[in-house]
């Protein structure tokens, strides 16, 4: 499976997890015509349902009857925000309700958190996707937004990364303009030195992969009509020049649990990001072009969204290949990956606080890759080396012959001895070690 067929399965992989997500929190999709009243009828018997009644009803309504939508929304954050009916003893099925367990007391605690933040995400819809409607007017609505953000910031106020990230919007006084964004920044340029040993084994191991690909596509030419014997030479090669595939792998995935660490953290964060402002966020442009400006960190902004998505895109390009067939496969690898992302953060309306910090972390990538390998690999293809190890193609003669003016070797079993050999060498030994680079 080649590069491109690799990363189109991952791609349809990513596509699906989100389509699955989202109609999990949009609740059922079905043809019935769900109604308010069937919602409420459930509140009592299955909260859960309720839930999912309410969001079909929006969604069902959202096009053709704003004004049903936007109630059904405002009533969902009414129910789940409300812990006499939403996190009752019954919901979870309490032996006793009067005398409830400790995991019994934890679990309707988790259940009030949950439910303020179906409220919160309910709330902040109803502002957002139908502020013209009579009840998004209402000033019941912030009302209650200002009472749920207030329960929520309390509960993630004892939070490890709340502290933290508060700490770092404390040290330059908490200004709107300024503090938010520079708390993220600086967040990420910690994150990325603390990852910067292990991102320098990656850069390294994808700088000897690139040097073998030669190596690789002689080996490939030779035997493509073996692939058994194509697959052993090709890990011979790897273990001659002592290049491990997989070296990269590991560290590499260490980092993904930092970065759910880290988007954690910022959505513990969340509320007060909404206090936070940065460049055309929250300016004037917020109110002409409302759904696309954010108006604070808190919420979705599209131009940073495109800017993260090209960031992203750079980062990709500057990992070079020599082969041109392998760029082609790069440049459509690079761009579907880039559509993907947009349209998951998009769908799923993530803060610009988490694409801020996402865009800094990439432009740092960027940076180093360029350093590192980018450089480094254009260097090397400049002074006529191509990024490649330097060593000889056993030929058919047994000898060493050149390839596009650059030496590389495969390991051969086959290859006759020349005349003047020791007796004492097996005809399937292997090739001499690597000769040393000459300088220049």
């Amino acid at each position: 499976m080649n590069i491109t067929q690799r990363f189109l399965v991952f791609s349809v992989v990513l596509v699906v997890l989100g389509a699955l997500l989202t109609g999990c929190n949009r609740g059922p999709q079905g043809i019935p015509p769900y109604t308010l009243e069937h919602a409420r009828q459930l509140e009592a018997t299955d909260p859960d349902a309720a839930v999912g009644t309410f969001m079909a009803v929006k969604n069902q309504n959202a096009s053709r009857d704003p004004e049903l939508a936007a109630e059904a929304l405002w009533e969902l954050a009414q129910f789940t925000s409300n812990p006499n009916y939403y996190g009752t003893p019954a919901q979870i099925h309490a032996v006793d309700p009067n005398h409830l367990t400790p995991e019994a007391l934890h679990e309707l605690d988790e259940k009030h958190a949950q439910g303020d933040l179906l409220a919160r995400q309910a709330l902040i819809e109803l502002k957002r996707s139908f502020a013209n409607t009579k009840v998004a007017q209402n000033p019941q609505v912030d009302q209650l937004l200002k009472v749920v953000d207030e329960r929520i910031d309390r509960r993630n106020s004892h939070s490890l990364g709340y502290k933290f990230i508060d700490a770092l919007v404390a040290i330059t006084g908490r200004k709107p303009d300024f503090s938010y964004w520079f708390a993220l920044v600086l967040l990420a340029i910690i994150v990325r030195a603390l990852t910067f040993p292990l991102m320098l084994r990656i850069y390294a191991n994808q700088r000897e992969m690139q040097r073998m690909q030669p190596i690789i596509r002689e080996i490939q030419a030779r035997y493509k009509d073996d692939p058994q014997v194509m697959f052993r030479k090709v890990q011979e090669a790897y273990k001659e020049h002592g290049v491990n595939q997989f070296a990269s792998c590991l560290p590499m995935l260490i980092q993904y649990p930092l970065l759910i660490l880290m988007f954690e953290w910022i959505r513990a964060y969340e509320i007060h990001f909404a206090n936070g402002h940065f460049l055309w966020i929250g300016s004037h442009l917020a109110d002409r072009f409302p759904g696309i400006v954010a108006h604070n960190l808190a919420e979705m902004d599209v131009p940073l969204l495109l800017i993260y998505a090209a960031s992203m895109y750079l980062s990709i390009k500057l990992t070079p290949v020599s082969d041109p067939q392998m760029a082609q496969q790069q440049q459509t690898s690079s761009l579907i990956m880039t559509f993907i992302m947009i349209y998951f953060f998009y769908q799923e309306g993530w803060s610009s606080a988490f694409l801020l910090y996402w865009l800094v972390l990439n432009l740092i990538s960027a940076a180093q890759q360029y350093y590192y390998i980018y450089r480094p690999t254009k260097l090397a293809q400049a002074t006529g080396g191509n990024g490649a190890i330097t060593l000889k193609v056993i030929g058919e003669n047994g000898k060493g012959v050149e390839r596009d003016g650059q030496s590389t070797s495969v390991p051969s079993a086959t290859a006759p001895q020349s005349a003047g050999s020791s007796s004492s060498r097996s005809p399937s030994a292997r090739p001499a070690p690597r000769p040393r680079r000459k300088k220049r």
